[in-house]
């Protein structure tokens, strides 16, 4: 579950259920939109006659299949059902996505390519397809703890914190391409975490080839999280320039170990 305070008085949030299943999984999803206030104009565009607030909606029904360890690749697809809604039009559609992630050095070296809004439109209209490709590094570090009585134990980020006698350190390089055929823009992410334990800290960069969105600090973005037992709590905060900064809270339950 997340909620996003965004800029210019708008604001977003989701939930979102993933159930493991024999090889794969079955996931869920409901995702907002509120655009806030906005004023609205006559047709000479000089004088404000009332006001709006477009919105946007989305269902979303997902399905993910792992081949294994003797072939680490998995595959995913998602279906989504939209509605959207700015003054008096309203408009719905529905469009697929489709994923691939590959772990070419056991839970170390990660790739993973997706495009979304296949065949989709909406009144008419084409959604506008996208393309991502991206990869991750992780490096596991270990030391002691007095409770380890020595020993050196290497565990990864997911174990439950009942086991907390591990104590364990993963710092995760990511970085990934967005190409949007319809505009032929590119958009470079760059991202870092960094658990310590329980506590994390995240820190990001978006790369925009068709300029920033403003002065300042705009494309960063920075984060924390803490894992208590199976409860993770995430907050990040996105800079946007003269247009303020997105404030964004999540909370995740893990009801499964990954074990």
């Amino acid at each position: 579950v997340d909620y996003n305070k965004w800029i210019l008085g708008g604001s977003l949030g989701s939930a979102n259920v993933v159930i493991p299943i024999g090889i794969g999984g079955l996931g869920a999803g409901f995702f907002y939109m509120d655009g806030g206030a906005q004023d609205k104009f006559d047709a000479a565009g000089g004088r404000i006659i009332g006001g709006f607030s477009p919105s946007n909606s989305r269902l979303t029904g997902s399905a993910a299949v792992s081949f294994g360890e003797d072939f680490p690749l998995s595959i995913g697809f998602n279906f989504k059902y939209f509605t959207e809604s700015i003054d008096t039009y309203k408009l719905s559609g529905s469009a697929f996505d489709a994923g691939l992630w590959l772990n070419a050095v056991k839970d170390e070296l990660l790739f993973g390519l997706a495009a979304q809004n296949l065949g989709g439109a909406v009144g008419g209209f084409n959604l506008p397809l996208n393309i991502r490709f991206g990869g991750a590094y992780r490096i596991t570090t270990t030391f002691t703890t007095p409770s380890d009585e020595g020993a050196t134990i290497k565990k990864e980020r997911w174990v439950a914190e009942e086991e907390s006698r591990f104590a364990r350190n993963l710092l995760t390089l990511a970085a990934d391409i967005e190409y949007k055929k319809d505009s032929g823009e590119a958009v470079i992410h760059l991202g870092s975490e960094y658990w310590f334990s329980t506590i994390a800290g995240r820190v990001g960069y978006e790369i925009n080839t068709a300029g920033a969105v403003g002065p300042g600090f705009s494309g960063f973005t920075v984060g924390a999280g803490f894992r208590l037992g199976k409860f993770e709590l995430d907050y990040g905060a996105q800079f946007y320039g003269e247009f303020g900064v997105a404030h964004k809270i999540s909370t995740t339950i893990f009801f499964v170990s990954s074990d």
